[in-house]
């Protein structure tokens, strides 16, 4: 049921223990520029139409009891579609594919699957409800559609980019040009540590509050605007599976640190 051509994953162990970023304060200078310099920084991420990458994520959601650590393969397009794969030891534990908002999400080794929009399978997965959008904008750096309206201000050498409403994004001038640093949006607070080849490769979450998170993406063997098979983001459950609920799926925790280790729950 493989939809997708993956090489063995290379991981390197990335922790979440590092300072969370402090967004500057004080007062700040307008500046004029902001709208340009924002299309400047995003004009790469907004030209990729159709990501495809291996994601290592570890971390925890919940509490720091309930830790992820575990390696996906991943596809997502601009137009909402999803594909994501977790393989252990040679075989499927899970394949999650869907278009249009809507996903379908099967276990083969326990013959289970559900059907529900997509946000809700991923947030029960990892604890951030997003879809293929949100997960290629987030991941390739352009964070959010941005508004009508960009407005920005300096504050010290950073530059604070107001992108849409709830959404702020800080940048900084390294080597002459502006990158992106981290950015807020709604709850979430989302870092870019680490570029290659121009696209970020670490990529980290966090959130407190009611639904406190943290979350480390490291990204690799990343392809843009791949064209892909026409069934890649479709999936069909088994007539013999037995169906499972977004709460059930929760309580698994496929993502979670240890398990399918040796191939079994």
């Amino acid at each position: 049921m493989t939809r997708l051509a993956w090489v063995l994953p290379v991981v390197f162990a990335t922790g979440c223990a590092a300072r969370v970023f402090t967004p500057p304060t004080g007062p700040g200078e307008p500046f004029a520029d902001a709208p340009q310099v924002w299309a400047q920084v995003t004009e790469r991420c907004r030209g990729a139409q159709r990501y495809v990458a291996q994601l290592r994520v570890q971390g925890w959601v919940g509490s720091r009891d309930q830790r992820i650590a575990q390696t996906l393969n991943g596809a997502v397009t601009r137009t909402d579609d999803i594909y994501l794969e977790l393989r252990i030891l040679g075989s499927t534990a899970f394949q999650m594919a869907g278009a249009a908002g809507q996903a379908t999400f099967v276990m083969p080794r326990d013959a289970r699957g559900l059907h529900a929009p997509t946000r809700d399978i991923v947030a029960a997965l990892t604890g951030l409800q997003w879809g293929g959008r949100e997960l290629i904008d987030v991941l390739t750096g352009c964070v959010a559609t941005p508004a009508a309206v960009v407005t920005g201000e300096r504050l010290g050498p950073d530059l604070q980019v107001a992108v849409a409403p709830g959404t702020t994004s800080w940048l900084r001038e390294r080597d002459g040009r502006w990158q992106i640093r981290a950015a807020r949006t709604d709850r979430l607070l989302i870092e870019y540590r680490l570029h290659d080849g121009g696209w970020p490769s670490s990529v980290r979450v966090t959130a407190t509050g009611e639904a406190p998170l943290d979350l480390q993406f490291s990204l690799s063997q990343i392809r843009i605007n791949d064209v892909l098979d026409a069934g890649t983001f479709r999936l069909t459950v088994p007539d013999h599976y037995l169906p499972m609920t977004l709460d059930e799926l929760r309580s698994i925790g496929p993502l979670r640190d240890g398990r399918m280790k040796d191939g079994s729950w």
